[in-house]
C-alpha cells in the first residue's frame, strides 16, 4: 500500500512538472550552437558545437560546410550584403543536430563627422571711459615762408561749405597757393602737426564677446564598408 502511494506521489509530481515546461523532457534540453555575428565584412563564421558533427552554412541559395575539430568550428564564406538571411545547421550523421538562423548585419566603424560653426556671441554693455587724454598726429602740408597751414584750412573751408572739392582739388589748391592765391610760388613743405586732448568720464556702449566663432567637427555617425551610415 505504502509503495502504490510513493508510485502515485511521483506521476504527480512529474504531471505537475510537465504542465509548467509544455510538455519538454527536461533532461534532453535542446542542443545549441554558438556562432559569431555575421556582418557584411565576415569571410569566416566561427563558434561552437558537438564534437563530431557536420556544420552547414546556407546563404541565399549556396551551402558552405565545415567538419567539427574538438567541439570548434570555422566555415568560410564569401561577403554578403546586409540583410540577407543565412541559416547555419549542425548535423549529427544525417540527423539535424542544432540550428541557427539570423541576418547579415552592417558593421558600422568607420566615424564621420560634420563641421559644424558656431558664431560669435556676446552682449552690449555700458562701460564708463573715465577720464583719459590722448594725442593724436597728423601730417600737413604747411607754407614754408608764411607758416600757414594749408591742409587745414583746406578741410576748414570744405567742413564750412564756404569750398567745395569740384570747386578745387587738393593738388590744384597747393598748386594755386590756396584758396586765396596767398602762398602762390612759396615752398610748400610736409609737417607732422601733434594735437593732444583730455575727455571726461563718459559712458559707451561697447560689445562684449561671451564666445568666440569657431568651426569645429562634432561625430554624426558611423559608416559601414558599404557606405551605409548610422546615427549615433
Amino acid at each position: 500500500m505504502r509503495k502504490k502511494r510513493i508510485t502515485i506521489g511521483m506521476l504527480s509530481m512529474m504531471m505537475a512538472v510537465s504542465s509548467v515546461f509544455g510538455g519538454v523532457n527536461i533532461s534532453a534540453a535542446t542542443p545549441k550552437i554558438t556562432a559569431n555575428q555575421v556582418y557584411d565584412s565576415t569571410t569566416m563564421i566561427k563558434g561552437k558545437v558537438k564534437k563530431g558533427t557536420t556544420v552547414k552554412v546556407k546563404i541565399g541559395k549556396k551551402t558552405y560546410r565545415s567538419k567539427i575539430k574538438k567541439k570548434r568550428y570555422s566555415v568560410k564564406i564569401p561577403k554578403t550584403k546586409a540583410g540577407v538571411k543565412y541559416t547555419i545547421k549542425a548535423y549529427n550523421g544525417k540527423k539535424l543536430y542544432a540550428k541557427k538562423a539570423s541576418k547579415v548585419k552592417h558593421l558600422y566603424k568607420k566615424p564621420v563627422y560634420k563641421t559644424v560653426q558656431y558664431q560669435e556671441k556676446g552682449h552690449w554693455e555700458w562701460v564708463d571711459t573715465g577720464k583719459f587724454s590722448y594725442n593724436m598726429k597728423f601730417d600737413c602740408d604747411v607754407c614754408d615762408t608764411c607758416g600757414k597751414n594749408l591742409t587745414k584750412e583746406y578741410l576748414a573751408a570744405i567742413a564750412a561749405g564756404t569750398h567745395t572739392m569740384n570747386e578745387m582739388s587738393y593738388n590744384d589748391y597747393l598748386k594755386n597757393g590756396g584758396w586765396d592765391h596767398s602762398c602762390i610760388n612759396h615752398k610748400i613743405v610736409k609737417k607732422t602737426i601733434e594735437k593732444s586732448e583730455q575727455k571726461d568720464n563718459e559712458k559707451i556702449k561697447m560689445w562684449v564677446v561671451d564666445q568666440q566663432a569657431s568651426t569645429k567637427k562634432e561625430l554624426v555617425g558611423y559608416e559601414c564598408s558599404c557606405g551605409a551610415v548610422k546615427g549615433k
